[in-house]
């Protein structure tokens, strides 16, 4: 359920139940396996920064450790359809010599 006052918008908003993994973990599910989705993040606004890609919610993965027993791994959940390719932004000498090609 989207908090009030915050608006959703999603590009790919007609693919229903999208394949979801956590890098932490390694865990891999679907949009559907994550029960409380983005909003469900505690203290969303101090775990991600500005310009960052935003998660899908929480990883519900259960992970057992000799040492503390189980717990939930709780790490950002991304999509796994989605590749993120970063490239250099162009200075002005880039722009210079584009023009002029």
């Amino acid at each position: 359920m989207i908090p009030e006052g915050w608006q959703e918008w999603d590009p790919c908003g007609g693919d229903k139940n999208r394949p979801v993994e956590c890098g932490d973990c390694q865990w891999e599910g679907f949009e559907s396996d994550i029960p409380d989705g983005l909003y469900g993040i505690s203290e969303l606004e101090n775990r991600i920064d500005p310009g960052s890609i935003v998660p899908v919610g929480s990883c519900p993965e259960q992970l057992v450790d000799a040492n503390i027993g189980t717990y939930k791994c709780d790490a950002h959940v991304y999509y796994a359809d989605v590749e993120i390719v970063y490239r250099r932004k162009p200075g002005i000498l880039d722009k210079i010599v584009e023009a002029i090609e």
